[in-house]
């Protein structure tokens, strides 16, 4: 029982920062089943992509150094200031997906996404 508390409570508290120099910061962190992603002050370049499996999404900036998250229902983006640009790629789960992409000249592209993955 303890061992299959650990991995829900290591998800729940789960925070990444993906650093590239000529981006900025991203930050993106998991509570619960709420996964958030902020963009840096300047121009971003976010990519997301699904892995198959219903509710598992990989976040990376420009490609580089995807890290894995479990157990997503809702994805809220926001980029800020900047010419940004997000993809969001083969994601499926049940909830929601809000990007806010603020000033600049943006750009989203969401495909063969599933919003009702469950």
């Amino acid at each position: 029982m303890i061992r299959s508390f650990i991995p829900t409570l290591l998800t729940a508290l789960l925070a990444l920062v993906l650093v590239d120099a000529a981006h900025g910061e991203l930050v993106a962190t998991q509570k619960g089943s709420k996964l958030k992603i902020k963009g840096a002050p300047d121009s971003d370049s976010i990519q997301l992509d699904g892995t198959g499996a219903i509710g598992r999404v990989l976040v990376s900036q420009a490609g580089v150094n995807p890290q894995s998250f479990l157990g997503v229902t809702d994805i809220e983006i926001s980029t800020g200031t900047g010419n940004d640009q997000v993809f969001v790629n083969g994601i499926e789960f049940g909830g929601s997906l809000v990007v806010n992409t603020g000033d600049g000249v943006d750009q989203v592209d969401i495909d063969n996404t599933r919003l009702d993955g469950f």
